[in-house]
C-alpha cells in the first residue's frame, strides 16, 4: 500500500470520523467534520441521527452508534463483533 494512502487526511481545521451503527447489522460511515457541524446519520427504520461536532472536533455517539477518530484507527481496524466495537492495533514485531 502507499504511504500516502495512510496519512491521515484530517487538518487542524477539520477531521475524518467513523460512524459505527450497530441498531441492526453494523454498518460503517466515514465524514470530514468541522466545529459546529452537524452529522445527519439514517438509522434502522428511516430514523434520522443527529451527531453535533464540538470545538474540539469531537462527536459523542448515542446508543448502538460510536464513533472514532481517523487517526486512532489508522493503524488498525474497528472489531465491529465487539460491544461496543474496539479499535484493534495489531503489534508489530
Amino acid at each position: 500500500m502507499e504511504p500516502e494512502f495512510l496519512k491521515d487526511p484530517s487538518s487542524p481545521k477539520e477531521r475524518w470520523v467513523i460512524l459505527v451503527c450497530k441498531a441492526e447489522k453494523p454498518r460503517i460511515e466515514v465524514y470530514s467534520v468541522k466545529p459546529g457541524e452537524i452529522i445527519r446519520h439514517e438509522c434502522a427504520g428511516g430514523k434520522i441521527i443527529e451527531f453535533r461536532v464540538n470545538a474540539n472536533l469531537e462527536v459523542e455517539g448515542v446508543e448502538k452508534h460510536h464513533l472514532y477518530k481517523f487517526e486512532d484507527v489508522l493503524n488498525g481496524f474497528i472489531d465491529v463483533s465487539e460491544d461496543p466495537p474496539r479499535v484493534v492495533v495489531p503489534k508489530r514485531s
